[in-house]
């Protein structure tokens, strides 16, 4: 879930602060406004202090330091597919 809330956190203000982001009559609005507000820019924040207190906490070996970065990257690439394959059923252009 981590890879999610980050790629949220992050896309949501990027797109908000395009110029050429539509918010009038744009049905997404609603859903854009919920992401780059302060509710769940705050849990991004947490859950970012969360991992970075746990992996100092954990003190992890190099074994597991490198099962981790594979799980963390293995989640990014499961993101990325899942937009991916949204854009490939609804192209914007």
């Amino acid at each position: 879930m981590y890879p999610c809330l980050l790629g949220y956190g992050e896309a949501s203000v990027s797109q908000a602060k395009d110029p050429l982001t539509v918010t009038q009559g744009n049905p997404y609005w609603p859903w854009l406004e919920f992401y780059v507000g302060e509710e769940f820019q705050t849990t991004v924040e947490r859950g970012q202090a969360m991992i970075e207190e746990l992996a100092q906490r954990e003190n992890p070996s190099a074994g597991r330091l490198e099962r981790l970065v594979k799980t963390f990257n293995d989640t990014v690439a499961l993101e990325i597919a899942f937009w991916d394959n949204a854009l490939q059923l609804h192209p914007t252009g």
